[in-house]
């Protein structure tokens, strides 16, 4: 099935993003928003979208111009279709000082409280802070809760050079996320056809089995070691399996033998065989 996400953006807004310069007219920034604003077409309907940028004070003031800012919310979690956020982005301007990855790590305990079968998901979209990314820093408010153990961090690198790139490859790496790279404004269509290509992936749900003194939840190909007894499976609410014969009652596990349950779907109900290794 596809997978319904939370994804957070933090998006890098500082005054090096929003200049244009040779290979970047229009801007980094401008060719950001209009990346963000192609997300939740590539988004299932039970996801939802979360922007965040560096914006704690008006433009003109320069106190706040000169702190870095991780707590303005520019876009506060929203249900796909997401139909205010153009409006949303619209207001996103150029600020000061930036650190995506300090932003990351602080939207990811602050964000991410779990619930609904969605799984956390965070892009970093940047230019390259002159901040060094904090990696250890990322890595450890994902061990804060269950919620956000396991949460993948992909980056859009807008023309960072190669010195600055490497933090953010390795954020991505330790965190099975992607690096996608774009190298002009003109480009961005096909690294926003990669990421879309991500987030759209399907994949294996839990299958669930029950007993008298075991119950379970293990993922498709997963050898597990269960008591002998009689067991009921509960299958993902896949493609192609009636919603009404997803479960499977007595199935028979005997004493010191191995058996592979092989499923296969027949006219929308699911087929269990026994095979013994």
């Amino acid at each position: 099935s596809t997978v319904n996400w939370d994804l957070s953006v933090i998006l890098d807004d500082s005054g090096s993003m929003a200049r244009q310069s040779k290979g970047w007219n229009p801007s980094r920034f401008k060719t950001a928003l209009t990346f963000i604003e192609k997300l939740p077409s590539a988004l299932s309907s039970g996801s939802r979208l979360a922007v965040r940028d560096f914006s704690c004070g008006s433009s003109d003031d320069k106190k706040a111009a000169k702190k870095v800012c991780l707590s303005h919310m520019l876009l506060d979690w929203t249900n796909m279709p997401a139909k205010q956020l153009k409006e949303r982005l619209e207001k996103a301007d150029s600020s000061g000082t930036t650190d995506p990855c300090a932003a990351a790590a602080f939207s990811i305990k602050k964000d991410f409280q779990g619930g609904a079968g969605r799984k956390p998901r965070l892009l970093i979209v940047t230019g390259g802070a002159a901040t060094i990314c904090s990696v250890s820093a990322v890595t450890r408010a994902m061990e804060t809760s269950d919620a956000t153990k396991g949460t993948i961090i992909d980056v859009l690198a807008l023309g960072i050079n190669k010195k600055r790139q490497k933090g953010y490859s390795l954020l991505t790496a330790r965190t099975a996320g992607i690096f996608i790279e774009a190298e002009r404004p003109a480009d961005i269509d096909q690294p926003f056809a990669k990421y879309a290509k991500v987030l759209q992936a399907k994949h294996f749900e839990k299958v669930e089995i029950k007993g008298d003194k075991a119950s379970l939840s293990v993922a498709p190909f997963q050898e597990i070691t269960v008591a002998p007894g009689t067991y009921t499976i509960s299958l993902p609410a896949v493609e192609g399996i009636d919603p009404s014969k997803r479960t499977v009652p007595n199935v028979k596990i005997s004493s010191g033998e191995a058996h592979i349950l092989d499923v296969t779907i027949k006219k929308g109900k699911p087929i269990i065989k026994t095979v013994k290794k």
